[in-house]
């Protein structure tokens, strides 16, 4: 999933508030082609889309972690 893969970037440094920083520097940036306001909503909406999965496998991901390390081993 998108995302996912950056929970390990945490410990580098990583901040969910570079998504939002991302968006932003998207959304001021559009093609130059785009010139219909219809274009520009277009590509506002996937972008907005792709960092919400984003989002969403980066807490998934935060979860998984959390559940490893709270598992108990099984002893047999």
């Amino acid at each position: 999933t998108l995302g996912y893969q950056h929970v390990s970037l945490r410990d580098h440094g990583f901040q969910t508030i570079y998504w939002d920083i991302f968006t932003d520097c998207f959304e001021r940036n559009q093609p130059p082609s785009f010139r219909k306001e219809a274009e520009k909503e277009a590509w506002s909406r996937m972008i907005l889309f792709i960092l919400a999965q984003m989002k969403i496998g980066y807490h998934r991901g935060l979860a998984d972690r959390k559940m490893e390390r709270l598992s108990v081993p099984v002893i047999y």
